[in-house]
């Protein structure tokens, strides 16, 4: 090794020499050497590679270089990047992008990127997954949050380049596949997403490509497509801006990701500003459906209004393509019209009413020109789902009873409706006639629809109109409709399913009614008479078959005989007899399953007993309770029900039932097995119970079913108490006299009868009840009775002793007291302590908790201190709560009670007379006890003893105690309180009251000094208001002169606050400014200005007065007049006002200024005037000469005005045009609106007294806002009226709008509010005409003046009973855990009981959950699968559903396919099956591709198989069957082999490669009898040794480490005895490495020699070197050619740093590499040294 080392240094300094002859070397020259890109055993490649135009890497010439490395192209060789950079470009430091946490800034990676944004990575629903890097790997898609794989089908470049342009990763290098080798496979349990998918390379997104349907395909996990990425990653950058998909996060330099729906946000990851497709933005969220009267603007990408025309409208650029109408109107294309003209008009079915938003409400239907409700009975989910898909919305969430939406108006249209749930319309379904019903409007059903973003309907023809229902113009009616003379749809009658010429005349009917002819009408039955029957497959009546049947009734064939031909019998398998059970949790499915049980069709109704129909309660035992279907059990008794005869019903709730009938009937000559033959009718009848066979009667049996035995004449399951079954003789025998019951044998007691017991027990009762248990086990809610019975403890005791109410133990937090009762609180004096007992307080307490000393309140005059402990006094530092003198008694709790005070040693009562909030004020604040809030008369709180002390108090409110107010002495003296000021003094020095309004006053009672609320003093007088440009000082109680700049201005501490503003300001607020604001103008330079000429005018041609007359207007070029209905003062003064007439002193009716001629018209009617407009043409009113006025002039308006010079002043407020109009949104309560033109609309002036821009306005005040009546908590029920009380105080008072209240912390819901079910009353209080469940939460009344703001806040809570409004079926896989769910409205919460097969469900295996519904079942196993049910209950009432669980397992083979040889044009069945839940769906693929399409020679079974029909050579090859459902993709592969010579399906290829290397040429080979494969190089045969290894299944040739020799060709023979094939491939061996060569080949003893032959060789060479120097070239030694060297060294962890420096021939050279040695630098480079 010493002399390797010494053998390098030489060489080393050689190279040294060599380039010391001239060269400059730049300083910040650096190589890091920890990876090589070129060894020195392959520096011919370099070369070689370069000149093939590829790239040297790892010892392989590569078409480019991979991620992590950068392109030397004047070597053609790749190099590593820096560590820090994950790719980079022309340098390994010039990053272009960076590994995690690291952000690109420049070309550098950093961790934060301040003051610039860290971005990134963004949200992706793509990832690549098994790859060498991360530029590369198998290529999974997010869908429906899961994810899943694409299928290789039609991969391509194309749609690799989308893929990696979408994950920021360059473009792309390949489009892979799993023949590449690149990755793995996806697990079986991923599901394939995305399969033929086919870009054009224009997408954003991958999922933008033309491809299947989302999980259609016919591939296995083999086809998993692939990419490989160029880079670099941009998915993490230093940047300026966030951009699409992030928001900067305040206060930080960090850039946040935006929520998945956004494409830019602001502030927070859910505030959208902008969407991506397919989403559009609305409000401050992306959405997938605007939803209505809205359309998504496919430019702008936001949602925006449909055009005025539609009710619904596509999305597109154009808002006025619509999709759906406003009712009376119809869709014609895309355009809504009045009138269909020249096709079909059709009105709109159905309409929801009332709901708080567009997805629910009461159900509407529109029937032969009128609009009704629906009644519900029958009303269930199957009929909501009808209702939700005719609409277009998503599925139902609920089908709603009762007026849950508020009643309906007009006719009740529909009743008993009965859906199947895939009808087209509401009147397809069965139903009662149309407004034939026994219902009111408190019965309107509704229902709740999920969104239209939800939708999931598939049902074949059945168009839906995902936009709503709508009027249509048409070709055809439709099912259910008829035409009229006008062109107009109208709807058959409720029996018909379709019909002709009228309402009547049907071609179709509706199940169970048939069809019959008569007369050529189409007529619906029920009957269709004795020689026919109706067909239950078409509905029609058809003749019944005469050879069979004498006559017969309704079946799908014409022999269900109801009487025979002569001496036969008729074989009933039941006789339409009534059966009835208990009523409880009764519905339509049980009576469903009964009917189909008894052969008796379906269920037509149920029945009420007593009722017309006759039906009378049973008198037998009731065996069936709780009976519960879900409607698929073939029997009644497999339904949950309670045990046989446990039930808590009497025969008033028995049922009764009415079956279609009459059940499947033949005529045979003998009763068949189980039953029996009635001879009166000539009919046979089953035999019923357990009988196997009957005679005489259905129940007197002859024979039993195995299992049961004879009791009697029936036969039982079970033997009754007393007997014991004989299971030989199938018999229940008696046990023995003395046993009350037994087993096995007569003798063998098991309980005793009366008064015997066995031995060591006591018996649980007597009798019957003969049940014996051990006295110690007589416990756990039990007690040993005197008479040795174990009676049970009563449910409020845990345990208990002699008595079921006397008490030992109770449930927790409950406590046994002094009567042994169980309690929740002791009584006073007692404590609850930690064993659950009720113990006496100490002595020095009055009342105690936890324990006997801790007291909690004193006897009288001692007091609480802070350690729980009764005091005589407070002691230093302390104060005492309560005072000695006052005390409130009978309350339930401190801060209220009867009120008693103490004087001359007694406590005494106080008289109500003359009792006022002021007094109990006093009270209250004596008390330390806040102010008062109510006051209560009459011994509300209960009669006190001893003396009434105190009466006919009054006090003023500020006194400190009750006994210096004034009153009248019962007992007590008389405090008199002499008040100064309120008196002046008379001329005979008497003490004279001022008057009323002085707060003081001098010289007379009318001569005020000063003012009490709310007066202000105005000279001498105090007034309530003051006059125009004064204000009331709330301070002073003065008026006030205004600030200069206001017209008038509102009370308070300041005279800035204006009312109006002098001419050359504008209002603001309160403000008065010269100029508005941007954006704002003055509102009277908005408003329309008066006509010029004048168009309004007075005629009185009975007076002179000019003032007053008929008011006549032009329009049209004529004067006319102006009726009078609606006319009142305001609109007189708009006249008057217009005309410089001052103000309107009236406004007379009837025509008072004399009739004008008939030919006059009547321009104006119904005027409605603001008080704003400068004209009366301004007004509102029906429109130019329409209305319903008296056409002969008797109903004329006219004015009297007071000739004034009076103008109104002017509206000179500031005021933002709106660009919207009003009916969109209006302005405050109470500020009026006015419609500007091109749609646009302002607010005018707030009400009197409040300040704002029209949209808001705020109460003008010196004081923060207080309540008069604050919120309190609410209970009430579902449906029910429900206030929440709100009352402001001031004065003024602000004002309480629907905008005050909230929601737990939100507005309230608009459409609530527009509705009306919502609103807020006059006084402030919100109410709820009718409550939703949702209304359930914390409602916050906000009043607010400019003062400030206050709040206030209740609960509100909705009882009601509980509803499963949903259910989650379940869906598992085999051995995980299933989840199911109800999901149940309902408060208080219900309670939540599973159920399975009438059995609660118990057991380790089950987890459920009260809260949310849902129900876990662990480690899930086949048999699991079934239906559960939900039971819900709380106080209110109880509510069940069916869920059912499907337990999936992921499919295996049951049959492999084998490997299968055929000759041409023979036919193969190649047989594959699998098994697994749900049935696993087999597809076939030939070498990876499908088979060809358009063939019938491929053909695959319904069982999975491959037909092969006319086999040819070129269908041999590798087949596929893949087995997939909905838990896993699974895959078998299988050979056809046809008889002929071999195939070589996978050649090799021609291959270069270093010496060293390894060589691996395929020779993949299919063919029928067996080939043998053989391997020839240069034509000479190869065989298997350790340098060649031949593969024994694959057939490849393995070369570990090839050579030189090594070039040539090789080729692969595959040969059978029909013939062969063969495939050759070349291979090119670059140079050896000369270092390998020589360590391993020189003997140590020739080292010394070959050390001198190099120095000598040395010496030469620099001989030759000086002798060239003048031809040495600058570019040979350029530091960018050093730079290469260095990093073709291989010198790992080395780094070499150069100073500049220069040198002239024959100076000597010195170099300082820092230490480092370059002896494999020389040694890489001494061997080309010719090269120099």
């Amino acid at each position: 090794m010493i002399l390797l080392r010494t053998l390098a240094v030489l060489r080393g300094t050689f190279l040294l020499v060599v380039i010391a002859e001239r060269c400059t070397i730049s300083s910040s020259f650096k190589v890091d050497l920890h990876e090589r890109s070129i060894t020195e055993e392959n520096i011919d490649g370099v070369y070689s590679c370069k000149a093939s135009e590829k790239y040297a890497f790892a010892s392989q010439c590569v078409d480019y270089c991979p991620v992590g490395t950068h392109t030397d192209d004047e070597h053609g060789v790749c190099i590593q990047c820096d560590e820090s950079c994950k790719t980079c470009q022309d340098d390994a430091t010039i990053c272009t992008s960076c590994h995690e946490p690291y952000y690109l800034l420049g070309n550098r990676c950093v961790l934060d990127c301040a003051p610039k944004l860290n971005r990134g990575p963004p949200r992706s629903r793509l990832r690549l997954r098994g790859g060498s890097t991360s530029f590369e790997g198998r290529l999974e898609i997010l869908h429906e949050n899961t994810w899943g794989t694409i299928c290789d089908d039609e991969w391509d470049i194309v749609d690799a380049d989308v893929v990696c342009r979408e994950l920021q990763m360059g473009y792309a290098l390949d489009a892979l596949t799993m023949s590449s080798g690149a990755f793995s496979e996806g697990s079986n349990r991923m599901p394939v997403h995305l399969d033929n998918v086919n870009c054009d390379g224009t997408e954003a997104k991958l999922e933008f490509c033309s491809h299947d349907h989302w999980g259609q395909h016919n591939c296995g996990h083999f086809e998993d497509a692939g990419v490989r990425c160029s880079g670099p990653d941009l998915t993490r950058l230093c940047v300026d801006t966030c951009g699409d998909g992030f928001y900067h996060r305040p206060e930080t330099h960090m850039c946040g990701l935006c929520s998945e729906i956004c494409l830019t946000c602001y502030r927070q990851s859910d505030n959208c500003l902008t969407c991506d497709e397919p989403r559009f933005l609305l409000s401050s969220s992306c959405v997938l459906e605007c939803g209505h009267g809205y359309f998504g603007n496919t430019v702008t990408r936001k949602c925006e209004p449909c055009h005025d025309s539609c009710r619904n409208c596509k999305d597109g650029v154009l808002n006025n393509h619509c999709t759906s109408c406003y009712d009376h109107q119809y869709l014609r294309g895309n355009q809504c019209v009045d009138s269909c003209d020249n096709q079909l008009s059709k009105n709109k079915a159905v309409r929801l009413v009332a709901g708080p938003t567009e997805f629910e409400g009461r159900v509407e239907v529109y029937i032969n020109g009128e609009w009704g409700t629906v009644c519900d009975d029958g009303w269930d989910i199957h009929d909501a789902n009808v209702v939700c898909r005719s609409l277009g919305y998503g599925k139902a969430l609920a089908a709603v009873r009762s007026p849950a939406y508020g009643p309906g108006t007009g006719n009740i249209l529909m009743d008993e409706v009965d859906c199947a749930g895939d009808e087209a319309e509401l009147i397809n379904c069965r139903q009662h006639a149309w407004g034939e019903n026994d219902c009111g409007h408190n019965e309107d059903a509704g229902v709740r629809c999920s969104s239209t973003e939800s939708t999931g309907w598939y049902l074949g023809s059945v168009e839906v109109d995902k936009n709503g229902a709508t009027g249509k113009c048409l070709d055809h009616c439709g099912l259910g409709y008829w035409m009229k003379e006008n062109k107009e749809c109208v709807a058959c009658n409720a029996d018909c399913l379709d019909c002709v010429h009228s309402a009547n005349d049907c071609i179709k009917c509706k199940s169970p009614m048939f069809l019959l002819k008569n007369n050529g009408l189409g007529q619906c039955v029920t009957d269709c008479g004795t020689t026919m029957y109706g067909n239950t497959i078409d509905n029609v009546c058809l003749p019944c078959d005469t050879m069979k049947c004498a006559t017969c009734d309704n079946a799908p064939t014409n022999d269900n005989c109801t009487s025979c031909p002569d001496g036969q019998v008729l074989k009933i398998f039941h006789d339409g007899s009534w059966g009835t059970v208990c009523n409880d949790f009764w519905e339509m499915d049980a009576a469903n399953i009964s009917c189909r049980q008894l052969n008796l069709g379906h269920v037509i109704g149920l029945l009420e007993l007593g009722g017309t129909d006759g039906i009378v309660g049973g008198n037998e035992r009731i065996w069936l309770d709780n009976v519960m279907c879900n409607g698929d059990e073939t029997r009644i008794e497999d339904c949950q029900h309670k045990d046989w005869g446990d039930n808590n019903c009497n025969h008033n709730k028995d049922v009764a039932i009415r079956c279609s009938g009459p059940g499947i009937r033949e005529c045979r000559i003998t009763c068949p097995e189980g039953f029996y033959s009635n001879d009166e009718d000539h009919t046979c009848h089953p035999c019923f119970g357990n009988c196997a066979r009957c005679s005489g009667s259905s129940y007197h049996c002859t024979a039993c079913v195995e299992g049961t035995y004879f009791n009697g004449t029936t036969c039982v399951e079970e033997c009754n108490h007393g007997y014991h079954p004989n299971h030989q003789q199938q018999t229940c025998e008696p046990c023995d006299d003395i046993c009350a019951s037994c087993r096995f044998d007569k003798s063998t007691c098991t309980s005793c009868n009366w008064p015997l017991y066995l031995q060591s027990v006591v018996c649980s009762g007597p009798d019957t009840s003969a049940y014996c248990i051990a006295t110690s086990d007589c416990t756990d809610g039990y007690y040993v009775t005197p008479t040795k019975e174990c009676g049970k403890c009563s449910p409020a005791c845990v345990t208990c002793q002699n008595d079921p109410d006397h008490c030992l133990t109770c449930p927790p937090n409950r406590y046994v007291n002094s009567e042994n009762k169980c309690v929740q609180f002791c009584e006073e004096g007692y404590y609850g302590d930690q064993s659950g007992q009720c113990k006496m307080c100490s002595t020095q307490c009055f009342d105690c908790v936890d324990t006997a000393s801790k007291c909690s309140k004193c006897p009288p005059n001692k007091y609480l201190s802070m350690m729980n402990t009764c005091v005589d006094s407070c002691g230093t530092g302390y104060i005492s709560k309560g005072n000695n003198e006052i005390r409130l008694v009978g309350g339930s709790d401190e801060f209220e009670g009867r009120v008693e005070v103490y004087y001359n040693g007694v406590w005494g009562t106080v008289c109500d007379d003359s009792w006022h909030i002021e007094d109990a004020t006093v009270v209250c604040r004596q008390l330390s006890l806040g102010s008062a809030i109510s006051i209560f008369e009459s011994s509300h709180f209960g009669p006190g003893s001893g003396p009434i002390l105190m009466d006919d108090v009054e006090c003023l409110g500020f006194e400190r105690t009750l006994q210096q107010c004034s009153m009248h002495h019962l007992g007590m003296v008389t405090v008199i309180v002499v008040i100064k000021k309120i008196y002046y003094a008379g001329v005979d020095h008497v003490c004279l009251h001022c008057a009323a309004t002085c707060k003081y006053c001098s010289n007379s009672p009318e001569e005020c000094t000063a003012c009490a609320e709310p007066n202000f003093l105005y000279g001498t007088t105090c007034i309530d208001k003051c006059p125009t440009g004064y204000y009331g000082n709330t301070i002073d109680r003065e008026c006030q002169l205004c600030d200069s700049k206001c017209t008038s201005c509102f009370d308070g501490d300041s005279n800035a606050v204006c009312k109006s503003c002098n001419i050359g300001y504008a209002l603001i607020d309160y403000t008065c400014v010269t100029e508005c604001p941007g954006g704002q103008y003055v509102l009277s330079s908005i408003l329309p200005s008066r006509p010029n000429p004048m168009l309004v005018r007075l005629n009185n041609p009975t007076s002179v007065n000019t003032y007053e007359g008929r008011v006549e207007v032009f329009y049209d070029g004529q004067w006319g007049t102006v009726c009078h209905d609606k006319w009142d003062l305001v609109d007189a003064d708009i006249v008057c006002q217009e005309l410089g007439y001052g103000k309107a002193l009236s406004a007379p009716l009837s025509s008072s200024y004399g009739i004008v001629s008939s030919d006059t018209p009547v321009w104006m009617d119904d005027v409605d005037c603001k008080g704003y407009e400068m004209s009366l043409t301004q007004c509102q009113h029906t429109g130019w000469g329409q209305g319903n006025c008296d056409s002969n002039h008797g109903e004329d308006a006219g004015v009297r005005c007071d000739g004034s010079s009076y103008k109104k002043p002017p509206l000179n407020m500031c005021r933002q045009v709106r660009e919207f109009p009003c009916e969109r949104h209006g302005c405050y309560a109470g500020v009026e609106c006015v419609e500007l033109t091109n749609g646009k609309s302002v607010c005018l002036q707030c009400p009197d007294g409040q300040v704002g821009d029209g949209e808001n306005c705020t109460v003008v005040s010196t004081d923060i806002p207080e309540f008069k009546v604050t919120p309190s908590n609410r209970t009430t029920r579902l449906g029910f009226n429900a206030i929440m009380t709100c009352v402001a105080d001031g004065n003024p008072a602000p004002t309480i709008t629907i905008d005050s209240w909230y929601k737990d912390g939100k507005p309230l819901n608009p459409v609530d509010v527009k509705s009306g079910r919502i609103k807020v009353l006059l006084n402030g209080n919100l109410q709820f005409t009718r409550t939703h469940r949702y209304d359930t939460g914390e409602y916050t009344c906000l009043i607010r003046n400019t003062a400030g703001t206050n709040m206030s806040s209740a609960y509100l809570h909705i009882e009601e009973k509980p509803e499963v409004i949903g259910i989650q079926p379940g869906l598992a896989v085999l051995g995980e855990t299933a989840l199911l769910q109800c999901v149940v409205a309902g408060i208080p919460e219900a309670n939540i009981t599973w159920q399975r097969n009438g059995l609660e469900l118990d057991g380790h295996r089950y987890i459920s959950f009260d809260e949310n519904g849902t129900l876990y079942i662990m480690e899930i196993t086949a048999q699991d699968s079934g239906h559960y049910r939900c039971i819900v209950e709380n106080e209110l009432g109880i509510d069940f559903a069916t869920v059912p669980l499907t337990v999936q397992e992921p499919p295996t083979f049951s049959i492999k396919p084998t490997t299968y040889e055929a000759n041409e044009d023979d036919n193969v069945l190649i047989v594959c099956r699998a098994v697994g839940t749900p049935t696993p769906i087999i597809h076939w693929k030939k070498d990876g591709e499908d088979l060809p399409k358009g063939s019938n020679r491929f053909i695959t079974t319904p069982t999975g198989d491959l037909h092969v029909n006319s086999v040819i050579r070129s269908d041999m090859g590798n087949y596929a069957c893949i087995a997939v459902n909905s838990v896993q993709i699974v895959t078998v592969f299988t050979q056809l082999l046809v008889i002929g010579p071999p195939m070589i399906t996978k050649a090799p290829e021609n291959t270069t490669l270093f010496s060293g290397d390894r060589l691996s040429l395929a020779c993949d080979v299919i063919g029928a009898l067996s080939p043998t494969v053989i391997w020839m190089y240069n034509e000479k045969k190869l065989h298997n040794n350790q340098h060649y290894i031949i593969s024994s299944t694959d057939h490849s040739l393995v070369i570990e480490s090839v050579n030189s020799y090594d070039s040539g060709t090789y080729t692969c023979i595959a040969s059978n005895r029909e013939g062969s094939a063969n495939a050759s491939a070349n291979v090119l061996v670059l140079g050896a490495s000369p270092l390998k060569s020589l360590t391993s080949s020189i003997p140590h003893g020739m080292i010394a020699g070959i050390v001198i032959g190099i120095l000598v060789f040395i010496v030469a060479v620099v001989a030759l070197i000086f002798y060239r120097r003048h031809y040495v070239r600058k570019k040979q030694f350029s530091p960018a050619r050093l730079n290469q060297i260095v990093r073709q060294s291989g010198m790992k962890g080395h780094s070499m740093e150069f100073n500049t420096v220069s040198y002239v021939a024959g100076e000597r050279i010195t170099m300082h590499p820092e230490g480092e040695d370059v002896s494999p630098l020389v040694s890489v480079y001494s061997d080309k040294i010719e090269k120099v």
